[in-house]
């Protein structure tokens, strides 16, 4: 019976984690919007970006972050997170 309610607690932590994540990529994708049309400043979008880039640096993170971005994204967004996969891999020499 412990196992049973562990491994409910466990899974329903994964659920959330990745609903929010989900929900993190969609305001990524809507800064992304606002700072091509001028509504928020560079800091700010440098800032986001700096968050992608660490996001990105975990494996797992950054494995489910590109699945999501092909399946639907705004291709201008999609092109700058395959921007920073390519950085990171060859900063990381892969």
């Amino acid at each position: 019976m412990q196992v049973a309610g562990t491994f409910a607690v466990v899974a329903s932590l994964i659920f959330v984690g990745l609903e929010m994540r989900q929900t993190q990529e969609i305001s990524m994708s809507n800064a992304h919007y606002q700072y091509q049309q001028g509504f928020v400043s560079q800091e700010f979008w440098d800032s986001a970006l700096a968050s992608v880039r660490f996001q990105m640096s975990n494996p797992l993170a950054r494995a489910i972050i590109l699945e999501k971005v092909e399946r639907g994204v705004r291709p201008d967004f999609r092109d700058v997170v395959i921007g920073i996969d390519e950085e990171l891999k060859s900063a990381s020499g892969k």
